[in-house]
């Protein structure tokens, strides 16, 4: 569901408040109270949001454990950044990762900003180019070039003037869900990443539609929880049994079977980083993901890996 909201505040408490909503662990304090303001104008979704942040003042912030990318481009004014312990300047379009991120200002200044999920990097990326992109990485926080920065300006502007200032077409599913996507892959052609270089399938493969995509993300989400096939369906907006054949038409496989092998690999990525000195066992991952019966865990395992789960762990 898309959203649009704008609001202000004097008081770095409020704003603290505020922007926790977003921000995960947010710290925000000043040196001087009495100069202190800021507004903020946002709109998008869950997913994708543009944002534009007027400051006046100076002030300090730190915050960590988020599950997004921020695209921020300081315009006017200047910000120093902490970024996992790097220093760097704000000047020009900056990639600030999901990781521990502090800032610093002395005085006024004014910023845009675009939040991707990194879900939704990683599904655009899997749409495009198959298990090849499924996990995006980006090797640097700029741009390639001032050109592909100058690319990522001009989408972001695209979008944030042409759609999302306009109700009509931010609440317009297609437009939006369009847009998002531009900006996404925008995203991943402006800066060094991991899917740069690699073709898309050519066996016919081809980006799922809307409703696959919303299905799967919903999996994602919940996947160590327990939920049931009409859950997913409500989901992708779809009728159970069109679910079910929408999944059979476009991946040869039905929802249940999409569901266990996400799990699978959820269950792997565990194995790996798991420590047997440390109690972790098969069992323990295996129940931690969904699987009630180990032997059949270990077996479907077996499987899809070409190994038992016991031997991942003790590797």
């Amino acid at each position: 569901m898309q959203y649009s909201l704008a609001w202000a505040a004097t008081h770095p408490e409020d704003a603290e408040e505020r922007l926790g909503r977003t921000y995960q662990n947010l710290e925000l304090g000043t040196d001087d109270p009495d100069g202190f303001a800021v507004s903020v104008a946002e709109s998008g979704d869950k997913t994708v949001a543009l944002a534009r942040t007027d400051w006046t003042g100076s002030a300090h912030a730190r915050t960590d454990g988020n599950s997004f990318f921020s695209i921020g481009d300081v315009y006017e004014g200047r910000v120093a950044l902490t970024v996992a312990g790097e220093e760097l300047d704000s000047a020009g379009v900056v990639l600030l990762p999901p990781v521990d991120i502090r800032a610093r200002w002395e005085a006024s200044h004014r910023s845009r900003e675009v939040r991707i999920e990194r879900t939704a990097i990683d599904a655009f990326a899997r749409d495009h180019l198959g298990a090849a992109g499924a996990e995006v990485a980006f090797s640097s926080l700029r741009p390639l070039s001032p050109a592909h920065e100058r690319l990522w300006r001009s989408v972001e502007r695209h979008v944030r003037e042409d759609i999302a200032a306009h109700g009509d077409l931010l609440h317009n599913d297609l437009v939006w869900e369009a847009a998002t996507r531009h900006l996404i892959g925008t995203l991943l052609t402006a800066f060094p990443n991991s899917t740069l270089g690699l073709e898309q399938p050519t066996d016919g493969a081809r980006a799922l539609p809307a409703t696959i995509r919303r299905a799967i993300a919903y999996m994602e989400e919940h996947l160590s929880e327990p939920f049931s096939l009409a859950d997913v369906a409500d989901a992708a907006r779809l009728s159970p049994r069109g679910l079910q054949d929408a999944f059979q038409r476009l991946l040869g496989r039905t929802p249940t079977q999409q569901l266990r092998l996400l799990r699978l690999e959820a269950a792997r990525a565990d194995l790996v980083a798991a420590d047997p000195s440390d109690g972790d066992t098969v069992r323990e991952i295996a129940h931690r993901w969904g699987f009630v019966h180990v032997a059949r865990f270990s077996a479907a395992y077996r499987d899809r890996y070409g190994e038992n789960p016991r031997e991942t762990l003790q590797r």
